[in-house]
């Protein structure tokens, strides 16, 4: 497969010629390929322990933008699931031994409301996101925790 790059170079990317700007440059099948192999998701059991002084396992939830799916929105510092490890970006697919991929909101939200003092979590996690992003803390119109 060939394509064509106008003006864009590709970051981390070492190249065996210089590109220049305003010219085309053809990619190899090598690049064309590795651009179009699909991110590999890592896949993490958590268990997360209720807060007994907030009554909450320290992080709240939203649908996904571009694919369906119960996405994890913020994580409170220091609570259950910074200590277990959730992260802004992870995408909920089970919870305690529901399957929750196809799932949004107004049907996770419940089931996790729900859990009890224990909560059970199957994540995916995409290995590129920025794991360095401080979490933000909930506003007016951020999700609850739960």
């Amino acid at each position: 497969m060939t394509g064509t790059v106008q003006s864009v170079a590709l970051e981390g990317r070492p190249s065996h010629r210089p590109w220049r700007r305003g010219q085309e440059a053809r990619a190899s099948p090598e690049e064309m390929q590795e651009l179009l192999l699909p991110t590999p998701l890592e896949m993490h059991k958590v268990t997360l322990h209720k807060d007994p002084l907030r009554n909450d396992f320290g992080f709240s939830v939203s649908d996904g933008l571009l694919e369906k799916g119960v996405y994890v929105h913020t994580v409170r510092p220091d609570g259950p699931a910074q200590r277990g490890g959730l992260r802004p970006f992870d995408r909920v697919l089970q919870v305690n031994h529901v399957r929750t991929r196809d799932f949004d909101c107004c049907l996770a939200v419940p089931l996790l409301a729900e859990a009890g003092d224990v909560l059970a979590l199957v994540i995916s996690r995409n290995p590129l996101t920025q794991s360095g992003r401080a979490p933000r803390a909930p506003g007016p119109n951020s999700p609850r925790m739960l």
